[in-house]
């Protein structure tokens, strides 16, 4: 239920009922105007670690703390995320 819905929008519109990614997020186009698509990544190979950062909003980059531009933060208890990660691992071990 989480994944699917954790707080209005759901995981699944933009990482894949599995979180397998690949899903279009976006088409822009870059500044030579080419046609560029934005697609999600796959979560499933997250650790808890990850996934916790990415639901926060915040990741490590080089060492230095950096927001997702494009992720919404979710406000997620610990109990809410290991319960994401608990699904997504079990997807991980479907491959």
């Amino acid at each position: 239920m989480l994944y699917k819905n954790p707080r209005g929008i759901a995981c699944s519109k933009c990482h894949g009922l599995k979180g397998e990614g690949g899903k279009k997020i976006a088409k822009y186009y870059d500044k030579h105007q080419n046609i560029k698509l934005l697609r999600s990544s796959d979560i499933r190979g997250y650790s808890l670690k990850e996934l916790t950062d990415s639901l926060s909003n915040h990741y490590r980059e080089n060492g230095r703390r950096k927001r997702h531009k494009i992720m919404p933060v979710y406000y997620m208890t610990k109990e809410e995320i290991l319960a994401i990660y608990t699904y997504l691992k079990s997807n991980r071990e479907k491959r």
